[in-house]
């Protein structure tokens, strides 16, 4: 089986803004923001690789995420990272109360994946996520070797490939 599962809207972490946005929040708007429901996916995580699925059902990932290299941590709603997105924001362009968001993120603190658990779903969706994640870093291993789990490692390599464009990868 997998070590987790459920829905979240996944994000790839975005750029820090520039001079003239931060200056100018008037003009460029304070966050932006995208609909739940817009950036919903199913998620798998086994072994040390995040499976992003458009649908539950579908028999092959969108992408492969390694977990390895990344920490995860629970976003503040009152006081969000800099860089990432408010997911369906209610009228002070925060997120709704019934949404926790796990942020990824590298060993350098930027961000690499952000994800929004819906509590609607399961109310320790987010927890749980946030417990497998983080085992995997304070273990160092890759869990148990079974034959599903190399079988998972394969497709990953395979799947990691499809990951959305990282803005932060050389910065």
């Amino acid at each position: 089986g997998s070590d987790f599962e459920g829905k979240a809207a996944v994000l790839r972490g975005v750029r820090e803004k520039n001079l003239l946005a931060k200056c100018l929040p008037c003009v460029f708007g304070e966050r932006d923001f995208v609909a739940y429901g817009e950036a919903t996916r199913y998620v798998v995580v086994k072994g040390d690789n995040c499976f992003v699925f458009l649908e539950e059902n579908d028999p092959s990932p969108l992408y492969a995420i390694p977990l390895h290299d990344k920490t995860a941590s629970v976003e503040d709603p009152a006081n969000p990272e800099g860089t990432s997105l408010t997911i369906s924001p209610t009228f002070r362009n925060m997120s709704k109360d019934d949404l926790d968001t796990i942020l990824l993120k590298y060993e350098n603190g930027k961000i690499a994946y952000q994800f929004t658990f819906n509590k609607q779903d399961g109310s320790d969706l987010a927890a749980r996520f946030l417990s497998v994640v983080n085992s995997l870093k304070s273990s160092g291993t890759v869990g148990d070797r079974t034959s599903s789990v190399v079988y998972a490692q394969k497709v990953a390599r395979t799947k990691q490939k499809f990951q959305p464009a990282d803005v932060n990868e050389k910065c």
